[in-house]
Protein backbone atom coordinates (compact mmCIF):
# COMPACT_ATOMS: atom_id res chain seq x y z
CA UNK A 1 0.00 0.00 0.00
CA UNK A 2 1.43 3.37 -0.99
CA UNK A 3 1.67 6.39 1.26
CA UNK A 4 -1.58 8.30 1.50
CA UNK A 5 -3.71 5.75 -0.38
CA UNK A 6 -6.63 6.16 1.98
CA UNK A 7 -9.51 7.75 0.11
CA UNK A 8 -9.37 11.52 0.71
CA UNK A 9 -12.45 12.58 2.62
CA UNK A 10 -13.83 15.68 4.27
CA UNK A 11 -12.95 16.27 7.88
CA UNK A 12 -15.57 16.44 10.57
CA UNK A 13 -15.00 16.49 14.33
CA UNK A 14 -17.16 14.74 16.90
CA UNK A 15 -16.26 15.91 20.41
CA UNK A 16 -16.60 14.06 23.70
CA UNK A 17 -18.20 16.97 25.56
CA UNK A 18 -19.37 20.54 24.90
CA UNK A 19 -17.48 23.65 25.95
CA UNK A 20 -18.37 27.32 26.20
CA UNK A 21 -18.43 28.96 22.77
CA UNK A 22 -18.14 32.69 22.17
CA UNK A 23 -17.87 32.89 18.37
CA UNK A 24 -21.04 32.73 16.30
CA UNK A 25 -21.10 30.27 13.36
CA UNK A 26 -20.85 33.10 10.82
CA UNK A 27 -17.78 34.47 12.64
CA UNK A 28 -16.11 31.06 12.54
CA UNK A 29 -16.88 30.86 8.82
CA UNK A 30 -15.37 34.29 8.20
CA UNK A 31 -12.19 33.39 10.09
CA UNK A 32 -11.93 30.13 8.14
CA UNK A 33 -12.38 31.90 4.80
CA UNK A 34 -9.58 34.32 5.67
CA UNK A 35 -7.23 31.51 6.71
CA UNK A 36 -8.06 29.43 3.63
CA UNK A 37 -7.33 32.41 1.39
CA UNK A 38 -3.94 32.85 3.07
CA UNK A 39 -3.14 29.16 2.59
CA UNK A 40 -3.97 29.33 -1.10
CA UNK A 41 -1.97 32.49 -1.73
CA UNK A 42 0.99 31.81 0.56
CA UNK A 43 0.25 35.13 2.21
CA UNK A 44 -1.02 36.31 5.56
CA UNK A 45 -4.51 36.56 7.06
CA UNK A 46 -4.79 40.04 8.54
CA UNK A 47 -8.34 39.70 9.88
CA UNK A 48 -8.60 36.12 11.18
CA UNK A 49 -8.92 37.31 14.78
CA UNK A 50 -7.62 34.12 16.38
CA UNK A 51 -7.03 36.00 19.64
CA UNK A 52 -10.80 35.74 20.15
CA UNK A 53 -10.79 31.94 20.39
CA UNK A 54 -12.35 30.83 23.68
CA UNK A 55 -10.70 27.42 23.67
CA UNK A 56 -9.99 24.23 21.78
CA UNK A 57 -13.58 23.65 20.66
CA UNK A 58 -13.64 26.89 18.71
CA UNK A 59 -10.14 26.22 17.39
CA UNK A 60 -11.25 22.85 16.05
CA UNK A 61 -14.37 24.43 14.52
CA UNK A 62 -12.17 26.93 12.67
CA UNK A 63 -9.86 24.12 11.57
CA UNK A 64 -12.78 22.05 10.28
CA UNK A 65 -14.29 24.98 8.38
CA UNK A 66 -10.93 25.93 6.85
CA UNK A 67 -10.37 22.39 5.61
CA UNK A 68 -13.85 22.30 4.10
CA UNK A 69 -13.22 25.56 2.23
CA UNK A 70 -9.82 24.39 0.98
CA UNK A 71 -11.48 21.19 -0.33
CA UNK A 72 -8.19 19.28 -0.14
CA UNK A 73 -9.06 15.84 1.21
CA UNK A 74 -7.08 14.62 4.19
CA UNK A 75 -4.94 11.49 4.00
CA UNK A 76 -3.89 11.23 7.62
CA UNK A 77 -2.72 13.35 10.55
CA UNK A 78 0.21 15.64 11.22
CA UNK A 79 1.50 16.48 14.68
CA UNK A 80 3.74 19.18 16.08
CA UNK A 81 4.85 20.17 19.59
CA UNK A 82 5.59 16.51 20.34
CA UNK A 83 9.00 17.23 21.89
CA UNK A 84 9.85 19.49 24.80
CA UNK A 85 11.96 21.70 22.57
CA UNK A 86 9.28 22.36 19.96
CA UNK A 87 6.50 22.59 22.54
CA UNK A 88 8.33 25.42 24.32
CA UNK A 89 9.00 27.21 21.05
CA UNK A 90 5.35 26.98 20.00
CA UNK A 91 3.90 27.90 23.39
CA UNK A 92 2.12 24.56 23.75
CA UNK A 93 1.75 22.22 26.70
CA UNK A 94 0.47 19.27 24.66
CA UNK A 95 0.84 17.94 21.11
CA UNK A 96 -1.03 19.76 18.37
CA UNK A 97 -2.73 17.69 15.68
CA UNK A 98 -4.45 18.42 12.39
CA UNK A 99 -5.59 16.44 9.36
CA UNK A 100 -2.79 16.06 6.83
CA UNK A 101 -3.89 17.43 3.45
CA UNK A 102 -3.00 15.52 0.30
CA UNK A 103 -1.65 18.72 -1.24
CA UNK A 104 0.87 19.07 1.60
CA UNK A 105 2.81 15.93 0.60
CA UNK A 106 5.98 16.28 -1.49
CA UNK A 107 8.43 13.74 -2.87
CA UNK A 108 12.01 13.51 -1.67
CA UNK A 109 14.25 16.02 -3.47
CA UNK A 110 11.38 18.36 -4.39
CA UNK A 111 11.66 22.13 -4.78
CA UNK A 112 9.34 24.27 -2.66
CA UNK A 113 8.46 27.96 -2.76
CA UNK A 114 8.51 29.25 0.81
CA UNK A 115 5.35 31.16 1.80
CA UNK A 116 5.25 33.93 4.39
CA UNK A 117 5.20 33.16 8.10
CA UNK A 118 7.58 30.19 8.15
CA UNK A 119 8.60 29.14 11.68
CA UNK A 120 11.07 26.44 10.73
CA UNK A 121 11.85 22.99 9.39
CA UNK A 122 12.03 19.78 11.39
CA UNK A 123 12.70 16.10 10.79
CA UNK A 124 10.81 13.05 11.99
CA UNK A 125 8.99 9.98 10.76
CA UNK A 126 5.80 9.19 8.86
CA UNK A 127 3.92 5.97 9.62
CA UNK A 128 1.50 4.32 7.18
CA UNK A 129 -1.41 2.34 8.64
CA UNK A 130 -1.90 -1.17 7.29
CA UNK A 131 -5.22 -1.72 9.03
CA UNK A 132 -7.63 0.35 11.14
CA UNK A 133 -6.60 1.31 14.66
CA UNK A 134 -9.07 2.34 17.34
CA UNK A 135 -8.41 3.33 20.93
CA UNK A 136 -5.22 1.92 22.43
CA UNK A 137 -3.92 1.92 25.97
CA UNK A 138 -1.20 4.28 27.16
CA UNK A 139 2.39 3.16 27.55
CA UNK A 140 4.33 0.32 25.89
CA UNK A 141 1.26 -1.89 25.35
CA UNK A 142 -0.47 0.81 23.31
CA UNK A 143 2.72 1.48 21.34
CA UNK A 144 2.93 -2.22 20.46
CA UNK A 145 -0.67 -2.13 19.24
CA UNK A 146 0.15 0.91 17.14
CA UNK A 147 3.27 -0.72 15.69
CA UNK A 148 1.30 -3.84 14.77
CA UNK A 149 -1.20 -1.66 12.88
CA UNK A 150 1.47 0.06 10.78
CA UNK A 151 2.46 -1.18 7.35
CA UNK A 152 5.46 1.09 6.79
CA UNK A 153 7.51 3.97 8.13
CA UNK A 154 9.15 6.69 6.05
CA UNK A 155 11.80 9.29 6.83
CA UNK A 156 10.27 12.77 6.77
CA UNK A 157 11.07 16.49 6.62
CA UNK A 158 8.40 19.06 7.38
CA UNK A 159 7.92 22.81 7.50
CA UNK A 160 5.59 24.59 9.88
CA UNK A 161 4.49 28.19 9.83
CA UNK A 162 1.77 30.74 10.56
CA UNK A 163 -0.80 32.45 8.38
CA UNK A 164 -1.50 35.29 10.82
CA UNK A 165 0.52 38.31 12.04
CA UNK A 166 3.15 37.87 14.76
CA UNK A 167 0.99 39.78 17.23
CA UNK A 168 -1.51 36.92 17.44
CA UNK A 169 -0.58 34.70 20.44
CA UNK A 170 0.90 31.31 19.56
CA UNK A 171 -0.52 28.51 21.70
CA UNK A 172 -2.27 25.17 21.32
CA UNK A 173 -5.61 26.76 20.36
CA UNK A 174 -4.29 29.18 17.75
CA UNK A 175 -1.94 26.52 16.35
CA UNK A 176 -4.86 24.10 16.04
CA UNK A 177 -6.98 26.69 14.24
CA UNK A 178 -4.09 27.32 11.83
CA UNK A 179 -4.29 23.71 10.63
CA UNK A 180 -1.72 22.63 13.18
CA UNK A 181 0.77 25.11 11.67
CA UNK A 182 1.20 22.56 8.90
CA UNK A 183 2.82 23.77 5.67
CA UNK A 184 4.42 20.86 3.82
CA UNK A 185 5.86 17.35 4.34
CA UNK A 186 8.60 15.66 2.34
CA UNK A 187 8.44 11.87 2.46
CA UNK A 188 11.77 10.12 2.08
CA UNK A 189 12.83 6.48 1.88
CA UNK A 190 10.97 3.73 3.61
CA UNK A 191 12.73 2.35 6.67
CA UNK A 192 14.31 -0.91 5.55
CA UNK A 193 12.47 -4.14 6.14
CA UNK A 194 14.05 -7.38 7.28
CA UNK A 195 15.57 -6.31 10.60
CA UNK A 196 14.33 -4.59 13.75
CA UNK A 197 15.05 -0.87 13.91
CA UNK A 198 15.20 1.10 17.17
CA UNK A 199 13.88 4.43 15.93
CA UNK A 200 13.90 5.93 19.43
CA UNK A 201 17.69 5.51 19.64
CA UNK A 202 18.40 6.64 16.08
CA UNK A 203 20.13 10.00 15.72
CA UNK A 204 18.41 12.50 13.43
CA UNK A 205 20.42 15.41 12.00
CA UNK A 206 19.44 18.40 9.86
CA UNK A 207 21.93 19.95 7.44
CA UNK A 208 21.61 23.28 5.63
CA UNK A 209 23.65 23.41 2.42
CA UNK A 210 25.70 20.46 3.64
CA UNK A 211 26.46 21.84 7.11
CA UNK A 212 25.02 20.20 10.23
CA UNK A 213 22.93 22.67 12.24
CA UNK A 214 20.96 20.57 14.74
CA UNK A 215 20.37 17.02 15.81
CA UNK A 216 18.15 14.97 18.05
CA UNK A 217 16.91 11.43 18.64
CA UNK A 218 13.76 9.59 17.71
CA UNK A 219 12.96 9.27 21.39
CA UNK A 220 12.71 13.05 21.71
CA UNK A 221 9.17 12.83 20.29
CA UNK A 222 6.84 11.45 22.97
CA UNK A 223 9.50 8.98 24.09
CA UNK A 224 9.39 7.00 20.82
CA UNK A 225 8.22 7.85 17.30
CA UNK A 226 5.55 5.13 17.31
CA UNK A 227 4.00 6.83 20.35
CA UNK A 228 2.69 9.49 17.95
CA UNK A 229 0.50 6.86 16.28
CA UNK A 230 -0.81 5.64 19.63
CA UNK A 231 -1.46 9.22 20.77
CA UNK A 232 -3.35 9.96 17.55
CA UNK A 233 -5.46 6.83 17.95
CA UNK A 234 -6.46 7.85 21.48
CA UNK A 235 -7.17 11.43 20.38
CA UNK A 236 -9.43 10.20 17.59
CA UNK A 237 -11.18 7.68 19.83
CA UNK A 238 -12.14 10.53 22.15
CA UNK A 239 -13.88 12.12 19.17
CA UNK A 240 -15.65 9.00 17.93
CA UNK A 241 -13.18 8.24 15.15
CA UNK A 242 -10.31 5.88 14.39
CA UNK A 243 -7.26 5.64 12.16
CA UNK A 244 -8.05 3.93 8.86
CA UNK A 245 -5.93 1.66 6.67
CA UNK A 246 -3.81 3.70 4.28
CA UNK A 247 -3.82 6.82 6.43
CA UNK A 248 -0.53 8.30 7.57
CA UNK A 249 0.63 9.81 10.85
CA UNK A 250 3.62 12.13 11.12
CA UNK A 251 5.46 12.32 14.43
CA UNK A 252 6.53 15.94 14.68
CA UNK A 253 10.16 16.96 14.85
CA UNK A 254 12.91 15.01 16.60
CA UNK A 255 15.37 17.85 16.00
CA UNK A 256 13.62 21.00 17.10
CA UNK A 257 12.97 23.59 14.39
CA UNK A 258 15.52 25.27 12.13
CA UNK A 259 14.98 28.66 10.51
CA UNK A 260 15.35 28.57 6.74
CA UNK A 261 15.43 31.04 3.85
CA UNK A 262 15.00 30.75 0.08
CA UNK A 263 17.98 29.32 -1.77
CA UNK A 264 18.91 26.75 0.86
CA UNK A 265 18.99 22.98 0.50
CA UNK A 266 17.68 21.21 3.58
CA UNK A 267 18.50 17.59 4.25
CA UNK A 268 17.93 15.27 7.17
CA UNK A 269 20.01 12.19 7.98
CA UNK A 270 18.62 9.33 10.07
CA UNK A 271 21.63 7.33 11.21
CA UNK A 272 22.22 4.58 8.66
CA UNK A 273 18.55 4.55 7.61
CA UNK A 274 18.95 7.16 4.89
CA UNK A 275 18.35 10.82 4.10
CA UNK A 276 15.57 13.08 2.81
CA UNK A 277 16.01 16.51 1.22
CA UNK A 278 14.19 19.63 0.01
CA UNK A 279 15.33 22.63 -2.05
CA UNK A 280 13.85 25.99 -1.03
CA UNK A 281 13.13 28.87 -3.37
Amino acid sequence: MAVGTAEPRPWRITRPKPQIMTLAPDEIERIAESLASAHRSGGESLDAGLHRLAGMDEAEDVQEATLRILADGHVGYAQCATSQMTARLLGCTEPVIAPLRRGALLDDGSTFLLPRGIIGVGAGYCFVLGHPLGEVSEGPAGEREAADACLACHLELHIIGRRVPHGIPLNASTATAELGLDVVHVLGPRVRDGRPVDLASTEVRIDLDGHAVTRGWGGDTLGAPIAAVAWTARWLAGRGRRLEAGEVVTTGSCTGLVRVVPGQRVSASFGDLGTVSLDLV
